[in-house]
């Protein structure tokens, strides 16, 4: 899935072997709004992260990396 206008975007990919289901995702940030919503969000993140935690255990992997333009999450799980 790939939404884009003039300034934001959404990518969504999925893929899957015998062994794992890997999801990515990136989002552009709007750079007049990123200040505000570091103050609101997060909740729903550290909720997910322990929700891996008891259902995977060390058994997955979760990379998030965040600048000033772009939002990037990759999550590998075993299938």
């Amino acid at each position: 899935m790939n939404l884009r206008d003039e300034h934001t975007f959404i990518t969504i990919h999925f893929t899957q072997t015998d062994e794992q289901l890997c999801f990515e995702c990136e989002n552009s940030i709007d750079p007049d709004l990123s200040n505000t919503r570091s103050k609101y969000g997060g909740l729903g993140l550290v909720n997910a992260k322990r929700r891996l935690d008891l259902l995977y255990g060390d058994n997955y992997e979760l990379t998030i990396s965040k600048n000033d333009l772009l939002y990037q999450v990759k999550l590998k799980i075993p299938l």
